[in-house]
């Protein structure tokens, strides 16, 4: 089939799944968790202030959010997505379910969010993950995924490359309004690299109960046999799931 005179092929990215990172037993200790975020479509909506009253009811959203949205959504192309609630807790989830037969133009989209199980143990060996600064996108493995969370400190930076995977991407038609039509092509990303350190789970967690509650401390363990690492704390230290919720 031939394209519609005023219609023009679009390339989308799609954005890979970071990779996860083991310790020396293959002991999970960063990994991704599916989230989701509240969206709507404002030509799919009939009055949307009425919409956004009754979602409050489910879960709240703040007169100031909501009446920010009813703003954007005269502004916007009526085709295209708002978002309204972002992160939703997993009770909010359950609501929002059990109710979206009354919501017509309410949409629920999955992302990956990183997650790390052991809190505070490997806070600053690890690290965590954020927005790429205006520096990282002149990175070429970066540059196409500017809302792609990427490493800021510790492992998730270092190995950043290996970690993030290969983007990948869709070829779609769109027409002169911006308004998807089909599908013509798609390659499928690939996820990042798993990433096995030489630290031990079972030892971090013996040192970090030690020291936890000193007011400054450092525990360096080493083989002496290879100079591998096998346990390594300082205090004080953080959780990196607050920071990135």
């Amino acid at each position: 089939e031939t394209l519609s005179t005023n219609n023009r092929i679009n390339l989308k990215i799609l954005f890979p799944i970071r990779g996860i990172i083991l310790d020396r037993n293959s002991s999970v200790l960063a990994t991704n968790h599916v989230t989701y975020d509240l969206y709507i479509v404002p030509e799919e909506i009939k009055d949307i202030g009425s919409v956004l009253r009754e979602l409050s009811k489910i879960v709240k959203i703040p007169f100031r959010q909501r009446k920010k949205t009813i703003i954007l959504s005269e502004k916007v192309k009526k085709f295209e997505m708002i978002k309204i609630i972002d992160n939703l807790r997993w009770s909010q989830l359950e609501s929002i379910e059990a109710n979206m037969f009354k919501f017509h133009g309410v949409h629920l989209l999955e992302k990956y969010k990183r997650y790390y199980p052991y809190n505070n143990y490997f806070s600053h060996i690890i690290g965590y993950t954020s927005q790429p600064s205006e520096k990282d996108l002149e990175l070429p493995y970066i540059s196409s995924m500017p809302t792609l969370d990427i490493g800021r400190t510790g492992i998730e930076s270092y190995f950043n490359k290996k970690l993030i995977g290969t983007p990948g991407s869709k070829e779609v038609e769109m027409n002169a309004f911006g308004r998807e039509i089909r599908e013509i092509s798609r390659s499928k990303s690939i996820e990042g690299d798993k990433l096995y350190l030489s630290i031990d789970l079972r030892i971090q967690k013996i040192i970090y109960e030690e020291i936890k509650d000193t007011i400054s401390s450092s525990v360096v363990i080493i083989n002496v046999n290879n100079g591998e690492i096998v346990g390594m704390i300082s205090i004080p230290d953080f959780d990196p799931n607050k920071i990135i919720n």
